[in-house]
């Protein structure tokens, strides 16, 4: 696991140049104190996080169906953005999940009744590509955490604005229903 880090890059073979710091088994999206774009070329995804998000309260992590939290939705890959807690007893909360689904297991899922997984950013191949974000601020009112995972918010028109398919998405055959 792990992602890169790129500034202007358009295929993932031009995509090898950069690489992100570690913290904690995590990765940290900056480069001269300024967010970049993130690409992850085992899932596909390329993100432009917005300027307002503070690199030093970033943490990106990739995900892929090894991991827990993707065996729960049912997801084959993922890039997780999350705010990371200053304060004492805050844990870090997710600022946006960008999942990737066979086309079969999505189309399971969005059958199912209950709250959808998140909302599809586009498809390609056989993969749909899925925004989730949180549905409220997770820390207590008026407290720094919550001042600045507000700040950091974001919505589905910006995630929409700022996402891309890097080539053509995953490399490995889609999964079916797990």
């Amino acid at each position: 696991m792990g992602f890169l880090v790129v500034a202007g890059c358009s295929s993932r073979q031009e995509s090898a140049d950069e690489s992100a710091g570690s913290a904690g088994g995590r990765e940290v999206a900056a480069k001269g104190g300024k967010v970049v774009p993130i690409v992850d070329r085992e899932s596909g995804v390329r993100f432009n996080p917005p300027q307002r998000w503070n690199n030093g309260l970033l943490v990106v992590d990739t995900l892929n169906d090894t991991d827990t939290s993707l065996k729960i939705v049912g997801a084959s890959y993922g890039v997780a953005f999350e705010y990371r807690a200053e304060q004492p007893g805050h844990r870090n909360q997710g600022l946006l999940h960008i999942l990737v689904f066979s086309r079969e297991r999505w189309a399971e899922l969005s059958a199912e009744t209950g709250p959808p997984q998140g909302d599809s950013l586009t498809t390609v191949g056989d993969w749909v590509y899925v925004a989730s974000l949180p549905q409220s601020n997770p820390y207590r009112e008026e407290s720094l955490d919550a001042d600045q995972f507000e700040q950091m918010s974001i919505t589905l028109e910006e995630v929409r604005a700022a996402f891309a398919v890097e080539g053509d998405g995953p490399s490995a055959p889609a999964v079916g229903s797990r």
